[in-house]
């Protein structure tokens, strides 16, 4: 039995019975992830299912409101090397990373670099829109190919921040072409393995927030970031930069605007 099921009317509940029934469903799915086997498809279903109760917003706006409220998790949050304010919603020591992705339009543009993930995931976009380029990798030099450098990134696996750095370790060259680009807007969702290669780029001139809900699978691979070889990118440290309260509180009030909006 998945989350969807067994927890529709989790709305009504007070806090902590909120929270004890998100935690109870992270169990379940991940029970059922594991017993999923190792196809893809069907292994990531019980993510699939559990982002779907969960993103609701008769789940997803009181469970947001009760974290804001309490701050349990600004211990967690963070702005990404990538541009974007990253939430977490549950524990992430249950085994399951759930958490919400932030692009403000009031910071620099940033384009990310493509990158293979230490897992796969599934997301639903709550607000705006943004475009991911899939990647496959080839032999440098062949038509539609670029070369780049294979970085590994080693980082905290769950919620270890009090080793707050993570690291790029240089690695070999390799061809990546481009080989399609979908743009998901608010509303849809999407899954994708852990075998992929990506890029997520979202306007130069959005005027909106763009909001994603995530479920990650538990991590069992290294992350890959690739860097162009013409750069030469240098091994480093890359420290975590963790929210202020005040910055944390205004990321929280903008997304239970934004799912209001949406609803």
């Amino acid at each position: 039995m998945t989350a969807k099921y067994e927890f529709d009317d989790i709305h009504n509940a007070p806090p902590n019975q909120l929270h004890a029934a998100v935690n109870s469903s992270v169990s379940g799915t991940l029970k059922a992830h594991f017993e999923a086997g190792d196809h893809e498809e069907t292994r990531m279903q019980p993510l699939l299912d559990f982002l779907e109760w969960i993103a609701a917003p008769s789940v997803l706006i009181p469970l947001c409101k009760n974290i804001a409220q309490d701050r349990r998790f600004i211990d967690y949050a963070y702005l990404h090397n990538n541009g974007f304010f990253v939430l977490y919603i549950v524990d992430p020591d249950l085994g399951l990373q759930v958490r919400l992705h932030v692009w403000v339009p009031d910071r620099p543009p940033h384009h990310e670099q493509p990158h293979r993930h230490r897992m796969g995931f599934v997301s639903r976009v709550i607000a705006g829109e943004l475009a991911s380029t899939l990647y496959e990798r080839t032999t440098v030099g062949t038509d539609g190919s670029e070369p780049y450098e294979a970085l590994s990134v080693a980082g905290p696996t769950h919620s270890d921040f009090a080793n707050a750095q993570s690291a790029l370790e240089a690695g070999p060259t390799v061809g990546l072409r481009a080989v399609g680009c979908t743009t998901y807007r608010a509303g849809e969702t999407y899954r994708f393995p852990a075998t992929g290669i990506h890029r997520v780029d979202t306007s130069s001139e959005f005027a909106s927030p763009i909001i994603t809900l995530t479920v990650w699978e538990p991590a069992f691979q290294p992350s890959i970031a690739f860097e162009p070889a013409a750069v030469a990118t240098q091994a480093r440290s890359m420290n975590v930069r963790r929210l202020d309260p005040e910055v944390y509180d205004r990321m929280m009030r903008l997304v239970v605007t934004s799912i209001l909006v949406q609803a």
